[in-house]
């Protein structure tokens, strides 16, 4: 195998990848320094998280007897689109079109408020920023502010909604929810411990 090393400027999230030759006989892995040893990285699924000053390598090996070669690609910054709420402040929607041979889109959304927001027509999403892992569930919640990154592998379009969360407080009753059937309601009790 060839090594090659690249030290992150910007902390980010970057496509690593790594265009295997038309045989598929060279292949390109990603791998991160993590104390002594390097760990991998990225399988070219999903944009990485990348700290400045971070020290990632890539790969290039073959199990070919004969000379092979591969192109290999420069860590890029993610380039992604906004996805935001519509005028009526509870979806949002994106029409998403790919180019020939683009294998997906990239959008951000970011949260205008702490709600629960559901997403439909992604392939996968994340929060943009880890914290604790960056695996996010679409439903969940998102703090103000806080950040997604959503990948769209297919043509059609990308849609989120905001749901309500009814604030809870101590000895007061909540206001009356109505539920249609199949539908559900959201609750939150701020706690605080001394």
């Amino acid at each position: 195998p060839v090594w090659y090393r690249y030290e992150v400027t910007s902390a980010d999230r970057y496509v690593l990848e790594g265009a295997a030759n038309t045989d598929k006989t060279a292949s390109v892995r990603w791998y991160k320094k993590n104390g002594a040893n390097k760990t991998v990285v990225s399988s070219q699924s999903f944009p990485v998280y990348l700290e400045k000053d971070d020290v990632i390598y890539a790969k290039v090996s073959t199990t070919e007897v004969a000379e092979q070669s591969a192109a290999l690609k420069l860590p890029a910054v993610v380039t992604a689109t906004a996805l935001t709420l519509g005028e009526d402040g509870i979806t949002g929607t994106a029409e998403v079109t790919l180019a020939e041979n683009q294998t997906a889109a990239y959008y951000t959304f970011t949260a205008p408020a702490f709600a629960a927001y559901t997403f439909e027509g992604y392939g996968n999403i994340k929060k943009y920023v880890p914290s604790n892992g960056d695996g996010w569930s679409s439903g969940n919640t998102l703090e103000k502010d806080e950040v997604v990154l959503i990948k769209v592998t297919a043509a059609g379009t990308l849609k989120v909604t905001k749901g309500e969360i009814t604030e809870l407080k101590l000895d007061t009753p909540s206001k009356e929810i109505t539920l249609q059937a199949n539908e559900s309601a959201r609750f939150v009790l701020n706690t605080y411990v001394r």
